[in-house]
């Protein structure tokens, strides 16, 4: 199923909150940025695959533009034998031509809820650069799950109260979203 973005609007969402202020701290060694993964849908070719990449942040002057490496790799956890696959952003018009291949193809594009810092040492040469480090982190959320398969919250809620108990009030504080996942009785 062919499915047209808007490509801006998924490249301001990679950007999010606070991509333009974070670029001031840009030194020289390295850029700012925000984790991504692609993820491949049931039934496609590469359905069990999934691409880890950085979505490099760049500009200046009130504009911030999104940057992908070359090649984005795919790869199948699990699978030591999988054939590799790697996307050359280039033959599809770079990143938006990137995107708009992602839908095009039914693939899930995830942004990682903090922002990373990425040597440019890893960005100038041909590498395969998953991830990079934290750099700043504007949104926690957790997830707990009983994988036990329960029909309880209980275990679920101990472990939360203790954690939430256990944190400092300043990082207790910044604590914005909290998801519990639990099977519906």
């Amino acid at each position: 199923m062919i499915m047209t973005v808007d490509v801006g609007k998924v490249k301001k969402f990679i950007v999010g909150l606070y991509g333009e202020e974070l670029l001031s701290e840009v030194s020289g060694g390295f850029f700012i940025g925000r984790d991504l993964r692609a993820v491949a849908p049931k039934g496609d070719k590469l359905a069990g695959y999934h691409s880890r990449f950085v979505g490099l942040l760049d500009g200046g002057l009130g504009v911030v533009n999104v940057k992908f490496l070359s090649m984005l790799f795919f790869t199948k956890p699990g699978d030591a034998q999988a054939r590799p696959f790697a996307l050359d952003v280039g033959k599809y018009g770079g990143v938006d031509g990137a995107i708009q291949w992602f839908a095009d193809n039914g693939y899930a594009l995830q942004v990682s809820l903090s922002y990373t810092r990425i040597g440019r040492d890893k960005v100038n040469k041909p590498t395969k650069a998953f991830s990079g480090e934290t750099h700043a982190l504007y949104l926690v959320m957790i997830e707990f799950e009983d994988k036990r398969g329960g029909t309880t919250w209980t275990p679920s809620r101990r472990w939360l109260m203790t954690s939430l108990i256990g944190l400092q009030p300043s990082l207790r504080s910044r604590l914005l979203y909290l998801v519990v996942t639990s099977p519906i009785t």
